[in-house]
């Protein structure tokens, strides 16, 4: 998970800081590691991210062992609780199916993944309404 996002910790907000980079800091070294919505007060329109729930709902999810990733499955949401995606991870590196939903719920995207790069033999995707407009094996 790579980007720009708005972060918020400690009461504070940190514009433009490396998502990647705030992971790091604030993951556990072991256990579950939780990041809900946040909102800038005097401007809901802006979102970060949070380690506290403050009602805006979960954001994404995964485990982390002996400071590292762990194996298994990541998740995220969008905002209205709907899912977005489901990872696996094995060694640290995506492995396996990586599914994707539109935030209607549809699904948007199946892909395989193995050990950290996408298989391009395996992609499937469909629109908004559910008519698949691509298929591979």
């Amino acid at each position: 998970m790579t980007g720009i996002d708005r972060i918020y910790k400690d009461g504070k907000w940190s514009l433009g800081r490396d998502v990647d980079e705030w992971i790091n800091e604030n993951h556990p070294k072991n256990g579950l590691f939780r990041v809900y919505y946040k909102k800038e007060k005097g401007n809901p329109a802006i979102e970060g991210v949070s380690l506290k729930d403050e009602g805006y709902g979960l954001r994404y999810e995964w485990y982390y062992k002996d400071g590292k990733r762990a194996d298994g499955i990541a998740k995220g949401w969008y905002q209205g609780g709907q899912l977005k995606n489901i990872k696996i991870y094995k060694d640290g590196k995506l492995n396996g199916l990586q599914t994707d939903w539109f935030q209607n719920g549809q699904k948007y995207k199946e892909q395989i993944y193995k050990d950290g790069k996408w298989d391009y033999n395996g992609l499937n995707e469909w629109d908004q309404t559910g008519k698949q407009i691509n298929f591979m094996e």
